[in-house]
């Protein structure tokens, strides 16, 4: 298991930078209406919650490492934006007290009975119509990893296989898949050409 308090205590600086992934412009483009009170699992140092609350947005994150969630509040607290930030396991979420009716997982890497449970409990938390947004590493980031150096996990049952997804979370309608190589320039954590796969899905039973 990764040790996060300490791979983000020697990072110097953001370890992953501040430019959100892409499906944040993709998702604020194209459902603005209908992101309503969103959930980032897994977020670290905050840099998909903190471009969604810059828009305006109303966002609740939730991370596994203190050192990740404390370098959030301070770059929240240097611009002004109120997330409310949570420490805990995405793989285990607490039940909100609040509504929420959108969800955010990038580059969240967890093992198949982790991804799983988060599935289940997100399956319980999202209305229908509820959206759900994923991005993280392919099927074939290893090969990538080892030529390019471009970050993610090592262990096939880590990644983003659409297929297998699009299974695990069969009461949900997909209306956006993207799974292509792309160039990905976030500070010392993701450098390189990468395998990225995207989905949109909504809860619809």
């Amino acid at each position: 298991m990764v040790n996060w308090d300490g791979k983000y205590s020697t990072a110097d600086g953001l370890l992953y930078g501040d430019k959100p992934s892409g499906i944040i412009d993709l998702a604020t483009d194209r459902f603005p209406d209908r992101l309503g009170h969103i959930l980032c699992l897994g977020d670290g140092e905050g840099r998909q919650s903190r471009a969604l609350a810059e828009r305006g947005f109303n966002v609740t994150a939730i991370d596994f490492s203190e050192v990740a969630t404390n370098r959030a509040r301070q770059q929240d607290q240097k611009r002004g934006l109120t997330v409310n930030r949570l420490i805990g396991n995405a793989a285990q979420p607490p039940e909100p007290e609040m509504v929420i009716d959108s969800c955010f997982l990038c580059f969240l890497h967890f093992s198949v009975a982790e991804r799983q449970a988060c599935f289940r409990w997100l399956k319980q938390a999202l209305p229908l119509g509820g959206l759900l947004f994923l991005e993280g590493f392919g099927p074939d980031q290893p090969q990538h990893r080892a030529k390019y150096m471009s970050g993610g996990p090592e262990q096939a049952d880590l990644l983003y296989d659409t297929t297998i997804l699009k299974d695990e979370l069969s009461e949900f309608t997909v209306h956006h898949q993207f799974c292509a190589e792309v160039i990905l320039d976030d500070r010392p954590g993701h450098q390189g050409l990468a395998q990225i796969t995207q989905m949109i899905c909504e809860k619809v039973r």
